[in-house]
């Protein structure tokens, strides 16, 4: 009797064993192919199936990243591409495969694609484990726009890669790195303008609780709740990001200290009605903008 997890095994060790890039690819290919993530969730919720997962997971991941390593180095672009998206499915939180996922693209010079691949792995670390920077992504990302600073286009080209594709019909959510640089240009704005504008910090409470709440599934709902609102209800050019596991940050352009306790007063009301029975509520805090004040 033959078992594919017996052949995978022996594959992903015959990877390790050879010399030849050439076989080390026509090995670790066939043995991926093998590879057809875990098992079913009534078998895999045992406790006794946990180490054989990790164990057959890190052998996938292993010959992955010996293959991605020779297409990289044979600038392969297309089948590194397919490896990494492959991959992503087993294992969404591999700083490996988004770098050479990102790179793909930028071989490909496909450099728009690379942004947003970059662009979505920094949301995926943050929103999974809480990291706000990775200082590979970074050095990727400076290669990034090194890179494509060597194209030239005209207008229409430029208009093309920074327009937003669809017509915008709710306020712009962002990674809190791009809503900082936007609250700096608004705050030097206002220093010449005048015009009012407000900064509002949203927390997800639970009812009662008088210190910093941990994140469990009831907060998480909240969260995710209070993202469906602030995208309903705040106007087009109000600028939204997560600033925390906890806590939404607003920028709301020319709008007064009454206007912004209104918009406040219309999340709170529609978060208490989405929420149900649920034991959470939103704490406000709101600030107008400094030219001199930082936000960390």
């Amino acid at each position: 009797m033959e078992t594919d997890y017996e052949k995978f095994e022996l594959m992903t060790k015959a990877v390790r064993a050879q010399d030849s890039e050439e076989e080390k690819k026509r090995l670790g290919e066939r043995a991926i192919e093998i590879y057809r993530k875990d098992v079913s969730a009534s078998v895999a919720s045992e406790d006794w199936m946990v180490s054989v997962l990790t164990y057959y997971r890190l052998l996938y991941m292993e010959t992955v990243k010996t293959l991605g390593d020779i297409f990289e180095r044979e600038q392969d672009w297309d089948r590194l591409e397919t490896l990494c998206l492959r991959a992503l499915e087993v294992d969404g939180l591999d700083e490996d495969i988004y770098c050479w996922l990102i790179r793909s693209q930028m071989g490909k010079k496909k450099y728009d694609q690379a942004m947003e691949w970059y662009d979505n792995a920094k949301k995926t670390f943050y929103d999974n484990l809480g990291i706000r920077q990775v200082t590979r992504f970074d050095e990727i990302y400076e290669e990034l726009l090194e890179l494509s600073s060597n194209r030239r286009s005209d207008m229409k080209g430029l208009l093309g890669s920074v327009c937003e594709k669809e017509k915008p019909r709710e306020s712009f959510l962002c990674e809190y790195s791009i809503f900082r640089e936007i609250y700096r240009i608004e705050a030097r704005r206002m220093k010449r303008t005048g015009i009012a504008e407000y900064l509002i910090l949203i927390s997800v409470k639970k009812s009662g609780s008088r210190q910093m709440d941990s994140v469990d599934a009831s907060v998480k709902a909240g969260m995710q709740i209070l993202e469906q609102i602030l995208k309903s209800t705040l106007r087009i050019g109000d600028v939204a990001a997560k600033y925390s596991a906890t806590q939404y940050v607003l920028l709301l352009p020319t709008c007064n200290y009454e206007s912004a306790l209104l918009v406040a007063e219309r999340i709170d009301k529609k978060f208490r009605s989405a929420a149900g029975k649920r034991r959470l509520l939103l704490h406000f805090e709101l600030e107008a903008l400094s030219a001199s004040g930082e936000i960390g």
